[in-house]
């Protein structure tokens, strides 16, 4: 199966996807590599919010895009600084969490801007184990808000009495903050490593919150992503393992759709996976991309077809990929090689990816290292796979292809519950038409068509089906 899923990606290999990429700030010889952890969010109107520290983590900064220029406001500075997450409510209002740490301890630190200034809180003290950078680059805080506009966090402590680490989550409810554990870890207890990694937030329409987290060796061999999710009745946090995989890696990440159902890009083995839940089952897939399990970092967002886009990076530059009817490998975003750190991937209200992520490298000229962070829109080339479920209105245009992954022969099924011309055709995935199958006047009804494609060649190809300025496509893959 990942033997066959290689070939295939291996063909799938070409920019499917134009981005537009800016640099958003850089630092010249930086004293440690590990910079720029950083956050993003866009709001209603497609303006990037980002959050990210800088100048070996004593420097939190906050910038956005005024007059095509970034401006920029020191959030907090003097001390040591990491793990922050931004997100905004529904009026607008950025919201910040962040592990700061003072001498030897550290403190989970609550901000939000108002008209003129970020107001800071310090919510839980998490000790002095994020002194270190290395631990820092694996923990995270992340933030959310629910629909009364209050921000509810996620975050990794650790208690010097027992010596465990604890995911922990806490939420502020209008008069005070409320703190739970919702689990906690003995794995490695006093070993001074957690192996509860890479906690995700997410609040549904419902005000329940859902924390994703990769256990490491929490079995004999096996990882495990868990899913814990808060129970009214019960009034505590229920967690289940979600899939036991060996050497799946540190990092994940965890969205919800738009019935609130989970869905979470991780890795399993070297290969980078996608699972979720239907209603009834987990359901787990292989993408056909080979990632590692070291240094990695995901970060997914489903498009308004609730289809999973995944924006990753293996030890080395950033890719992404997205799936329709299969998965596509589109590539490199940018050729920066030394990308170590946080990436963030949204997607806006037209459906383009917009990406931040970390960037490193060395100027021959200056003799001088930098790294700094991109922000990067990505425009899709060519066309792209609908059905006639997403429609505007439903005019009983229906396409169906098979096999999805052909060799010669192809079958073509369509229908229409009006009657009108028809004009069915095949283009190949920069949207030029290759070949025209039929045009013709067709009344109410089901039709079918076998195409001949010994003349094309192995590649990505959409058949079309257009009536009356209505479209809908089927994407298949062509192997000779």
């Amino acid at each position: 199966m990942k033997v066959f899923g290689l070939l295939i990606f291996s063909a799938l290999y070409f920019g499917q996807i134009n981005w537009e990429i800016e640099v958003v700030d850089t630092v010249i010889n930086s004293p440690t590599g590990y910079e720029f952890q950083n956050s993003l969010i866009v709001d209603t109107v497609g303006l990037p919010h980002i959050v990210y520290n800088k100048r070996g983590y004593s420097e939190l900064i906050y910038t956005t895009k005024m007059n095509n220029n970034w401006s920029r406001e020191t959030i907090d500075s003097g001390l040591f600084y990491a793990c922050p997450s931004i997100a905004s409510d529904k009026n607008g209002r950025l919201h910040c969490s962040y592990y700061q740490v003072v001498g030897q301890s550290a403190y989970l630190t609550y901000v939000y801007r108002d008209s003129t200034r970020w107001v800071k809180f310090t919510v839980d003290s998490i000790f002095g184990i994020l002194t270190n950078w290395w631990f820092s680059s694996y923990f995270r805080t992340e933030i959310e808000i629910d629909t009364c506009g209050y921000p509810g966090i996620a975050y990794v402590s650790w208690n010097p009495l027992d010596s465990l680490f604890y995911i922990k989550y806490i939420h502020y409810n209008g008069l005070d903050w409320d703190s739970s554990v919702v689990e906690y870890d003995t794995v490695w207890a006093g070993h001074l490593v957690p192996s509860d990694w890479s906690v995700n937030l997410e609040i549904n329409s419902h005000n329940r919150p859902l924390i994703a987290f990769h256990q490491i060796y929490s079995g004999p061999g096996n990882d495990t992503i868990k899913l814990g999710i808060w129970s009214d009745s019960l009034q505590a946090w229920v967690v289940e393992p979600v899939l036991c995989n060996p050497y799946g890696g540190a990092s994940i990440s965890l969205v919800l759709n738009n019935q609130d159902y989970p869905y979470i890009a991780h890795g399993v083995d070297v290969g980078l996976y996608c699972t979720w839940w239907d209603g009834a089952a987990w359901q787990s897939e292989y993408t056909g991309i080979d990632i590692g399990w070291l240094e990695i970092r995901l970060s997914l967002a489903l498009d308004s077809m609730s289809r999973p886009h995944i924006f990753y990076h293996p030890y080395g530059p950033v890719k992404y990929c997205y799936k329709d009817t299969i998965w596509n490998d589109c590539g490199r975003v940018d050729s920066t090689l030394d990308n170590l750190g946080d990436i963030n991937l949204l997607l806006n209200s037209a459906g383009q990816p917009l990406v931040l992520f970390r960037f490193g490298d060395w100027d021959s000229v200056t003799q001088s290292n930098y790294n700094g962070i991109k922000y990067a829109k990505g425009t899709f080339v060519g066309i792209e796979e609908n059905d006639s479920k997403y429609l505007l209105h439903d005019t009983g245009l229906k396409i169906e292809i098979y096999p999805s992954v052909a060799d010669v022969v192809l079958n073509i099924g369509y229908a229409t519950s009006v009657s009108g011309d028809i004009e069915i055709a095949i283009y190949d995935a920069s949207g030029r038409m290759i070949k025209a199958i039929k045009q013709d006047r067709c009344l109410p009804g089901k039709y079918q068509k076998v195409v001949d494609t010994t003349d094309l060649p192995t590649g990505v190809y959409f058949v079309v089906l257009n009536q009356d300025d209505e479209k809908v496509s089927k994407k298949f893959l062509l192997i000779k």
